[in-house]
């Protein structure tokens, strides 16, 4: 009797054991999936957001650079015909640059987190969006500070520097080239989008 109640009690440590073992596993293999899961959900929120900044740069770039210019544009306080040239562009895109401003600086808040989830390839994309835009702004400040003092029809450069600043033509090597760099990220982000 008394080897039967040891050969219980140890019947009963064995499954007690096994039990705790597949508890653990299990519990260890739930967390497991849990934070994989949850890493590839951070991951996914990221291309997400990432991929609705870019389309917000390229609507808010292409509207910037829209060569047409409403008489609303213009300030009230500037009579069209006694202003110069310099201050009616001035005027006309510090107001069309603060909704690109806003996209850019939502796209560049989420920069950190490419860098750290994304390849090299992904970061130099957002780096050649980043020189897009830079040197948009440079052209745009250079073509500000010329307008008043070139002649417009026998200046070459007037016409390079008006087709960077306007998207007046088709097949325009700024707008192609900056294109370009939002369709590449944007493949890459819906492959990315798609794994989860």
């Amino acid at each position: 009797m008394c080897l039967n109640n040891i050969d219980l009690t140890l019947i009963k440590d064995i499954i007690l054991i096994i039990g705790s073992l597949t508890a653990t596993v299990f519990t260890i293999r739930s967390f497991s999936k849990w934070k994989k899961e949850h890493k590839g959900k951070l991951k996914y929120e990221l291309s997400r957001n990432l991929l609705k900044s870019i389309y917000d740069l390229r609507d808010d770039f292409k509207g910037v650079r829209s060569p047409m210019i409403l008489a609303s544009e213009f300030s009230s306080e500037h009579h069209i015909s006694e202003t110069k040239e310099s201050e009616k562009y001035k005027f006309i895109f510090e107001n069309r640059l603060k909704h690109l401003q806003k996209s850019y600086n939502t796209f560049l808040s989420l920069l950190p987190e490419v860098e750290i989830d994304y390849g090299t390839e992904m970061n130099e994309l957002c780096k050649e969006l980043i020189k897009h835009i830079t040197n948009y702004h440079f052209k745009m400040t250079e073509f500000i500070q010329l307008v008043d003092n070139w002649d417009l029809i026998n200046n070459p450069y007037h016409k390079e520097l008006n087709s960077i600043i306007f998207n007046n033509t088709q097949n325009n090597p700024t707008t192609d080239s900056f294109n370009n760099t939002v369709d590449k990220l944007k493949a890459q982000l819906l492959k990315e989008i798609k794994k989860y």
